[in-house]
C-alpha cells in the first residue's frame, strides 16, 4: 500500500510537472520567460484596463510585487508624471510582443481616442493622457512595453522651459512654457499674460531673431506646429504635423522655420503661412538642436560630440563642417554669412558658412579672444549683419552671479563690453533690441514636483 502511495504520488507529481511544461508553452509564457518575469508575477492580458482599447495577441500584465525593472518602474510611473505635475495611483503595466508596425498602430489608436491628448514623444517612445488616466508607451527589441495610472486632477507645477534669450524692445519681457500646455509672458513684475495653448503638452519654442514671432510645438491633441505674435500671444497659424517635434529654429530674417521630427524629418515653413516648402531626412544625424542665420541657413548641433553642421534650410545640402571639440557655443551672423563659435580658451573663431571642401577646417577665417575670466555659454545673431553677442557668466564686485554681454564684429580684432546684468536663480535673460542690453526678468512659472 505503501508503495502504491508513492507511486501514485510520483504520477500526480509528473502530471504537476507536466501540466507546467504545457503552460510554457503558450505566447504569454514564453513572452514572459524571454524578459525572466517570474511564473505568478504575470497574467494574460487582452485590453488596457483603464482605457478600455484591445493589446495585440500574446499580451501580458505584470503584477506590482512581480515587476523586475525598478528604474523603468520610477522613470514611467514617478518622473514622467511629476514632469507634468501628476502624480501617479492605481499603476498597470503591460508587455507586448510587437514589430515596429504593432507600435505606431497602436500609438495611432490611444492617439485617437476621445478625450485623448499627447504629451510628448521622443524615438521610440509617446506619452499621452485621457482625462484622469496618464499613460506612456516604448517599443524596444521585439516588444512594446505600456503604463498606465490614475492621476490626481491637480497635483503641482509642470516643467518648465523658454527659448535661450527673450528679445524685447521697450518693457523687459520673456516667454516661458509649461510641458502642460501653459505659455506665460514673464515681466520685472510677474506674469504679464498667461494661455492655455494646447490640451496636451508643450516641447520646444524658438523665438525670431527680431522677436516679432514665437513658434512653439506640442500636442493638440496630436502634433502641432503653433506660429504666434510673440508680443501679443495671438495664434496666427496653426500647423499640424504626423510626428512629435524636437526642434525648431527661425533663419535669420525670420522668414522661414526650420523644424525636426521625431521621425528624422526635417521642413523648412513658411513663418507667415505655415507653408511646408521643403522637406528632407537624414537618419544618421543625432538631433542636437538648431540655430538659423541670413535666409535660410541653419547651424544643426551635433549631439554630445558630434559636428557641427551648416544647412540649406530648404535642401539640406550641408555647406559647412565644423569641429565641436571644446566648442561651448555658436552661432550664426544675421546675414548667414558666418558660422561663429566659442571655445573653453576664451576665443571667439569664424569661418565661412560656405565652403566647397566640407573636411573641418584647420584654422579659422577670423578670431579674436574675449579676454573674460570665463567662456561664453551662448552666442547670438547680433545687431548688425556681421556681428554676434556672446554671453559670458562672471561675478559682481559683491560676488553675486551675474552675465555679461559682449558684442564682436567678424575680423575687429577686439570685442566690445556692452553690459553686464546680476542674476538670481531661475532668472530669464531678454535682450533690448534698440539699446542692446541684457536685463534678467524672474521666471513666472512655479517651479515643478519632486518626484
Amino acid at each position: 500500500m505503501q508503495r502504491l502511495r508513492s507511486f501514485t504520488t510520483f504520477l500526480l507529481a509528473t502530471a504537476v510537472a507536466f501540466s507546467s511544461a504545457l503552460a510554457q508553452t503558450t505566447p504569454v509564457d514564453r513572452l514572459a520567460a524571454s524578459y525572466h518575469f517570474p511564473v505568478g508575477s504575470y497574467a494574460p492580458a487582452s485590453r488596457i484596463a483603464a482605457l478600455e482599447t484591445p493589446l495585440p495577441p500574446g499580451s501580458l500584465q505584470l503584477n506590482e510585487p512581480g515587476i523586475p525593472d525598478a528604474n523603468l518602474m520610477a522613470h514611467g510611473f514617478e518622473t514622467l508624471p511629476a514632469e507634468y505635475g501628476l502624480r501617479c495611483q492605481d499603476r498597470a503595466f503591460y508587455v507586448a510582443p510587437a514589430v515596429p508596425e504593432d507600435f505606431w498602430t497602436l500609438r495611432r489608436t490611444l492617439l485617437d481616442l476621445p478625450d485623448a491628448a499627447g504629451l510628448g514623444e521622443s524615438n521610440g517612445q509617446v506619452i499621452f493622457r485621457r482625462n484622469q488616466v496618464f499613460g506612456w508607451m516604448t517599443w524596444q527589441g521585439s516588444a512594446l512595453f505600456l503604463g498606465t495610472c490614475t492621476v490626481a486632477p491637480v497635483a503641482g507645477p509642470a516643467r518648465t522651459f523658454s527659448p535661450v534669450i527673450g528679445l524685447f524692445q521697450g518693457q523687459p519681457v520673456a516667454v516661458m512654457a509649461g510641458l502642460d500646455g501653459t505659455l506665460a509672458w514673464c515681466g520685472p513684475g510677474g506674469p504679464e499674460r498667461t494661455l492655455r495653448l494646447t490640451r496636451g503638452g508643450l516641447r520646444v519654442m524658438a523665438l525670431s531673431w527680431d522677436g516679432a514671432r514665437l513658434a512653439v510645438a506640442g500636442w493638440d491633441p496630436g502634433p502641432v506646429i503653433l506660429l504666434l505674435n510673440a508680443r501679443t500671444g495671438e495664434v496666427l497659424r496653426r500647423v499640424g504635423w504626423s510626428f512629435g517635434l524636437d526642434a525648431l529654429a527661425f533663419s535669420g530674417d525670420g522668414q522661414t522655420l526650420l523644424v525636426h521630427d521625431v521621425n528624422s524629418t526635417y521642413a523648412l515653413l513658411d513663418a507667415r503661412t505655415g507653408e511646408v516648402l521643403g522637406d528632407w531626412s537624414n537618419e544618421s544625424w543625432r538631433q542636437g538642436g538648431l540655430l538659423g542665420g541670413g535666409a535660410s541657413s541653419f547651424v544643426q548641433v551635433g549631439a554630445g560630440s558630434g559636428p557641427l553642421r551648416v544647412l540649406d534650410g530648404l535642401t539640406g545640402r550641408m555647406t559647412r563642417n565644423l569641429n565641436s571639440y571644446e566648442v561651448t557655443a555658436n552661432a550664426l551672423t544675421p546675414d548667414g554669412l558666418w558660422a561663429v563659435t566659442a571655445d573653453r580658451r576664451g576665443q571667439l573663431k569664424a569661418y565661412r558658412s560656405r565652403d566647397t571642401n566640407l573636411g573641418f577646417p584647420r584654422a579659422p577665417d577670423s578670431a579674436v579672444t574675449l579676454g573674460t575670466a570665463s567662456a561664453a555659454t551662448l552666442l547670438i545673431p547680433g545687431r548688425s549683419p556681421d556681428e554676434v553677442l556672446a554671453l559670458v557668466p562672471s561675478r559682481t564686485s559683491a560676488g553675486a552671479a551675474a552675465v555679461q554681454l559682449l558684442g564682436w564684429r567678424v575680423n575687429e580684432r577686439s570685442v566690445a563690453a556692452l553690459n553686464t546684468v546680476e542674476i538670481r536663480p531661475r532668472d530669464l535673460l531678454a535682450l533690448d533690441l534698440g539699446a542692446g542690453t541684457l536685463t534678467a526678468v524672474p521666471a513666472c512659472l512655479p517651479e515643478p514636483l519632486r518626484p
